[in-house]
């Protein structure tokens, strides 16, 4: 995974940094002295010196996906992780490794954000996105400590986050909730008193074959004004629904109602055209 997001900064070096991949490399090695000194031409290096938990953007929700018959499918959502570059140029000709890493910057500051085009296959996901972020001032004394752990010079050098998502690929399903019951007590003083609200429940059409048909019209005989019709995976859902015998319209376009007669409550609601 890492691999393929270095492939995907290193184009974006190259293509938004007008560098000559002929003349110059970019690398993701750690800048030893001894690795310093056995290049031989001028080097763009990101260096990941720390991998650490964004909690800001943890989310603990799991994520809702509707599955077949009375189950569904609940997953969690990646959790995302802040990648931790020093990056620096490299040159034996100081002019020119300031001109390099002066690209680089400015390629970098220029994205909060990944751009979609060198972001990898796997990530490319609305709740994936890679954020970005080039160090403030406060990240300087990180760097100095750094140089000096690997036993090189200090050089200049920029401290660049990119906050990358790890999907830790954990469902498990569950049923589906069919039927929701609302009970309320009184308060009035006395005898505690319980009284339910109607339920609300949620159903699917399907056809002969159990394929859902979507755009098919539902309604209850006794309240034709609240029509509602059926999504992709033909769902429906109704409100203020009282327990025993529900009687139904349901039509398709173009076609008449039909008849139907449900039981509230019941363990699934389902109406087969």
């Amino acid at each position: 995974m890492l691999s393929e997001i270095h492939e995907g900064l290193k184009k974006m070096v190259f293509e938004q940094g007008k560098l000559n991949p002929h003349d110059v490399d970019v690398e993701f090695e750690t800048p030893s002295r001894e690795w310093i000194v056995g290049l031989s031409r001028p080097t763009v290096n990101f260096f990941l010196f720390e991998l650490q938990e964004n909690l800001t953007l943890r989310q603990i929700t799991p994520e809702v996906a509707r599955g077949e018959g009375i189950h569904g499918s609940r997953r969690l959502p990646p959790r995302r992780f802040d990648l931790h570059y020093q990056v620096t140029a490299i040159s034996s000709d100081t002019r020119d490794q300031h001109e390099i890493l002066w690209r680089v910057m400015v390629t970098l500051l220029r994205h909060h954000q990944l751009p979609e085009e060198y972001v990898p296959a796997w990530a490319r996901r609305p709740d994936m996105t890679l954020l970005a972020r080039v160090g403030q001032p406060d990240d300087n004394p990180r760097l100095r400590e750094l140089w000096t752990a690997l036993g090189s010079p200090p050089r200049p050098a920029l401290l660049y986050a990119l906050t990358v998502p790890v999907d830790l690929e954990l469902a498990f399903d569950a049923p589906l909730v069919l039927t929701r019951t609302a009970r309320y007590a009184s308060l009035s003083g006395g005898e505690q008193e319980w009284f339910e609200l109607p339920y609300r429940i949620g159903g699917r059409v399907l056809d002969r074959r159990g394929e859902p048909l979507e755009g098919v019209m539902v309604w209850r005989e006794d309240s034709a004004a609240a029509v509602e019709v059926t999504d992709r995976e033909g769902r429906f859902v109704l409100a203020g629904v009282p327990p025993g015998e529900l009687r139904l319209q349901v039509a398709r376009v173009g076609q008449g109602p039909r008849r139907f007669v449900l039981q509230v409550p019941s363990d699934r609601y389902e109406i087969v055209l």
